[in-house]
């Protein structure tokens, strides 16, 4: 799923945003390395809805 972050924000945004989001990305890696694994297991219970309301604003599908 990574890789359509990089493509969306290297396409709408330009080359900075597109190095921003990789740094996003692996910080993010790191962060939830340092989770316990309940944590880890509420956050993929949840991420799949966080992600269809942020790519839905992103989009133009609506707005928040």
């Amino acid at each position: 799923m990574e890789i359509g972050a990089y493509i969306i924000t290297f396409g709408k945004y330009g080359f900075g945003w597109g190095l921003a989001t990789i740094g996003e990305v692996i910080l993010g890696v790191i962060l939830v390395r340092l989770l316990p694994n309940e944590i880890k297991a509420l956050s993929s219970i949840v991420a799949p809805v966080i992600l269809v309301v942020i790519l839905g604003a992103l989009f133009g599908f609506w707005y928040i």
